[in-house]
C-alpha cells in the first residue's frame, strides 16, 4: 500500500468491476492521482467510449475508498494496486485488468513463473473430484502454482491436492474476503494463506452476485499460462473461464471424457475446438518445461508389480502408474489395495463436505435419507438415519445438498411442489427475508434453481 492505492481504489469504483476502461486510463496516466486531479471534462473525455462511466468519473470524494483501507488495516488485508511493483504483470496484459487486488498471503505467488489454472463444475463427478486432487497435486510437485477460485467441486479439490503436495496455490474469489461465504472452507483458505495467496478485486465485505463470479474468472485465466478444464457440463460457469483464457491467448486444456457423461459435453467441446487433451500432469506441464518421463518398467503389466508400486507410494495420492491408460483400471481393479491413496482423496472429499463412494460404482441420484443439516438444531447421527425421503428436497443426490447450507435445503424443499414466490418460501420455511434471499443466491449459482420474473422461483430440471 503506497501514496497511490487510494487513488487506484477511486478508479476502481468509477470505472466498475471487470471496465476495459482501465486500458484507457492506464495508457494514459502514469499515477493514478493524475486521472484524479484531472479537469472534469478531461475525465469524461478520457473514458469517452464508455457511457455509463462518464457520470461516476466526475465524482471525486475519496470517503468510501479511505473507509476501505481502514477496513483492510483491521482485518489484515493488504491492497496491491496495480501501480505496484507487486502486481502481476501476466495480469496487467489481459484488456481489462483490476485497478485493485486484495489479498491474504504471499504476494509473490500471484507472480510464480508458471501458474496453471485449474477448473471446474461445482457438481462434479466422483471421477471429476479425483483428476482435480491429483492432477493439482502432480503440478503443485513440479513447482507450478495452481490457480482456481475457492468454489465448491473441481476447485476445492484442487486448492486441496496443492496443499496435500505443500505446493503453492492461489484463490480467487467471487467476493470480499471478510464476506460468510461458505463458511466450510474457512480452514482450506487458511491452509492455503500460508504458502499462497487468497485474492479479491472486491472490497472485503462486498457480497457476491451471480455477476461477481463469472467477472472474476477473467482473472483466474489472466495469472495463468494455461488453463485446465477438469469437468463441465454444457453451462458450467468453468466455459466462461475456458472462453476468458481463449481472449488472452492462453492454453486450453480439457480433461477427456466419456461421451455419455452428464459431465462431459463441456469438456469435450472444447477438445474438439482445439483445447489440448489432458490425460495426466505431464501433458500439461511438457508445453512449457522439459519434463523427464518415467519409463514403464517391462514388467509393468503384471498385477504383482502395479500393486507394489501403488502400495509403494504410501502417502503419495498422485503415485505415476495412477496416470494416464492405467487409472481406471487400477482403482476398479484393486480397489483397497492402496488404501493410502484412497484415504488421501477420501479426507479431502469429506473436508470438501462430500461422501466418498467405490469408484466402481456408478452413483443414482436419489434423495438425501442421512445427513441433511437441520435448520434449527443439529441432531445425532441416529436421528439423521431415521429421517424419511419425503421430508427431503426431490431430485437432489447427497453430494449436492451436503455443499448447502441449511437456509438453502430448506429453500429447495419448500420448492418442491412447484415454483413460489419468494415471500411464499419465507413463509414455509420460517426464515427472514434476508435469510432466504442469500439462500436463493447460493442455490442460483449452484444452478439449482431458476429465478422468473415476479421474484418467483423453480428448480431447475436435473
Amino acid at each position: 500500500m503506497n501514496d497511490q492505492t487510494i487513488y487506484w481504489l477511486w478508479i476502481q469504483r468509477s470505472i466498475g468491476y471487470g471496465s476495459k476502461a482501465i486500458g484507457d486510463i492506464t495508457g494514459r496516466y502514469t499515477f493514478a492521482e493524475d486521472i484524479y486531479r484531472a479537469s472534469v471534462e478531461e475525465k469524461v473525455r478520457t473514458v469517452s467510449k464508455y457511457p455509463n462511466i462518464r457520470e461516476r468519473i466526475k465524482n471525486d470524494d475519496l470517503t468510501d475508498c479511505a473507509d476501505i483501507i481502514k477496513r483492510c488495516r483491521k482485518c489484515g488485508v493488504e491492497i496491491i494496486s496495480y501501480g505496484d511493483a507487486l502486481y502481476p504483470q501476466l495480469l496487467k496484459k489481459i484488456g481489462s485488468p483490476p485497478a485493485v487486488l486484495f489479498i491474504k498471503g504471499d504476494p509473490e505467488a500471484l507472480s510464480q513463473e508458471l501458474c496453471i489454472g485449474v477448473v471446474g463444475t461445482r457438481n462434479v463427478s466422483e471421477t471429476g473430484r479425483r483428476n482435480a486432487f491429483e492432477f493439482a497435486y502432480a503440478l503443485a510437485k513440479q513447482n507450478v502454482c495452481v490457480v482456481s477460485g475457492g468454489a465448491v467441486g473441481v476447485d476445492a479439490m484442487a486448492h486441496r491436492g496443492v496443499v496435500k503436495a505443500g505446493g503453492r496455490t492461489v484463490c480467487v474469489l467471487g467476493c470480499g474476503h471478510m464476506y460468510r461465504y461458505l463458511p466450510q472452507y474457512n480452514d482450506l483458505k487458511k491452509e492455503i494463506i500460508k504458502n499462497g495467496a487468497v485474492i479479491s478485486e472486491y472490497p472485503p465485505d462486498y457480497a457476491p452476485s451471480k455477476n461477481t463470479f463469472p467477472t472474476r474468472n477473467r482473472i483466474i485465466s489472466g495469472l495463468s499460462k494455461g488453463i485446465l478444464v477438469v469437468e463441465a457440463g454444457s453451462r458450467s460457469g468453468s466455459l466462461i473461464t475456458a472462453d476468458q483464457a481463449k481472449k488472452q491467448g492462453r492454453d486450453i486444456f480439457a480433461i477427456p471424457c466419456r461421451f455419455d457423461a452428464y459431465s462431459s459435453p463441456g469438456t469435450n467441446e472444447l477438445i474438439k475446438q482445439g483445447a489440448y487433451p489432458a490425460e495426466k500432469a505431464e501433458d500439461i506441464l511438457k508445453r512449457y518445461i522439459k519434463v523427464k518421463e518415467k519409463a514403464p518398467s517391462k514388467e509393468s503389466g503384471s498385477p504383482k508389480d502395479i500393486t507394489a508400486e501403488v502400495r509403494a507410494s504410501v502417502t503419495d495420492p498422485v503415485n505415476e502408474i495412477l496416470q494416464g491408460d492405467f487409472r481406471e483400471y487400477i482403482l476398479s481393479t484393486f480397489a483397497g489395495v492402496a488404501p493410502d491413496i484412497e484415504a488421501a482423496v477420501s479426507t479431502a472429499q469429506q473436508k470438501d463436505g462430500l461422501k466418498h463412494a467405490e469408484p466402481a460404482k456408478k452413483k443414482k441420484r436419489t434423495a438425501k435419507t442421512d445427513d441433511t443439516p437441520k435448520p434449527v438444531k443439529q441432531a445425532g447421527n441416529e436421528e439423521k438415519k431415521g429421517k424419511t425421503a419425503a421430508q427431503q428436497p426431490v431430485g437432489f443426490s447427497e453430494e449436492e445438498l451436503s455443499d448447502l447450507s441449511e437456509n438453502a435445503v430448506m429453500f429447495l424443499k419448500a420448492l418442491s411442489d412447484g415454483e413460489l414466490h419468494i415471500d411464499t418460501v419465507a413463509e414455509k420455511t420460517g426464515l427472514p427475508i434476508s435469510a432466504v434471499h442469500a439462500a436463493a443466491t447460493e442455490l442460483e449459482m449452484s444452478d439449482m434453481i431458476e429465478s422468473l420474473p415476479g421474484r418467483r422461483y423453480k428448480l431447475i430440471d436435473n
